[in-house]
């Protein structure tokens, strides 16, 4: 195998510039049947061979000499060889054993990187400046979410574009959701290119987008699960008016606890107001007004946002 997999890699040439998309389609194709692997469709694995994005991609990256890269599944690493070849250290988290070999066979050259076997979701990121992914769509937003609470410089990922539409949608706007209010209030979102299906072996059946995420400066500081845990309340239906998704939910707790939050509604004017049409500062505005309220009355506001209760939230 590892012979297959070196001369995979000799057909390729090392300037991405000089790369055309049969050479790239055929080094693809080549180390999957070195490993005797099929990519699975529903872990989301499909593989670049379009040299005008891999080169977009790296351009966009621009990795130094300086900067750690994070690259969350590596695949068989397209990306990762230039990323390498360019990076002060790439780190690599895999989940599938099979790549992972393949990873490990055609980088072995390489003295600046770390392949990390294990769910990306769940293990602990180490610390990076860059994150660059083409990213397995199924993880996308636990990723996402993820990358919040993460000290980076910029993350450079393709998404399936209908992610990436919510990620930038604004109240009113059909995909807004409690990721787009996440996003407007920690990132800045840029999608920077959309990818045709033909531009990945095998083809998935949707269309992609290349995003570039930067944090923003002088977030607020919150309870990062707690305000997830509201979201998700709140929009269980966010075409419904706000009160009737709230107080249904806090009701269960005792009529003393809705009574408090219709009050903080009225207060805010906000019980008729439906969380589609919430703009990320005004949800944030009213998660910190019920927050303080219960903790005025002696309350434990986290209490009653626990993981136990979603099945409620459906």
């Amino acid at each position: 195998m590892q012979d297959r997999i070196e001369l995979a890699r000799s057909l390729l040439p090392y300037d991405p510039n000089q790369i055309t998309r049969s050479q790239l389609l055929q080094f693809t194709k080549n180390i999957l049947s070195a490993k005797g692997f099929r990519p699975w469709r529903r872990k989301g694995q499909h593989f670049l061979v379009n040299p005008e994005v891999l080169k977009f991609l790296l351009f966009n990256a621009n990795p130094k000499s300086n900067e750690v890269i994070l690259e969350i599944g590596g695949g068989i690493g397209t990306l990762s060889l230039f990323l390498a070849s360019k990076a002060k250290k790439l780190i690599i988290i895999e989940k599938d054993h099979h790549l992972v070999d393949v990873l490990s066979t055609l980088l072995r050259d390489f003295n600046n990187v770390v392949i990390l076997t294990g769910d990306a979701c769940k293990i602990e990121w180490p610390p990076f400046d860059k994150l660059v992914s083409n990213l397995p769509y199924q993880i996308s937003s636990p990723i996402t979410l993820k990358l919040i609470r993460e000290k980076f410089c910029e993350a450079i990922i393709t998404y399936q574009l209908e992610f990436a539409q919510r990620l930038l949608a604004s109240a009113g706007d059909r995909e807004y959701s409690r990721i787009s209010v996440q996003s407007t209030i920690f990132f800045k979102t840029i999608i920077l290119l959309k990818i045709g299906k033909e531009s990945f072996f095998p083809s998935p059946k949707v269309t992609s987008a290349i995003v570039k995420i930067t944090p923003r400066r002088n977030t607020p500081k919150i309870n990062l699960d707690l305000f997830e845990k509201f979201l998700a309340i709140l929009f269980s239906r966010k075409n419904k008016k706000v009160a009737n998704n709230l107080i249904p939910y806090f009701k269960r707790h005792g009529e003393h606890i809705s009574h408090l939050v219709e009050k903080v509604l009225l207060l805010l004017t906000m019980q008729d107001k439906r969380p589609l049409r919430l703009f990320s500062h005004e949800i944030l505005h009213l998660f910190n007004n019920l927050h303080v309220s219960f903790q005025y009355h002696g309350i434990s506001f986290p209490k009653f946002l626990q993981p136990n209760e979603e099945k409620f939230l459906g």
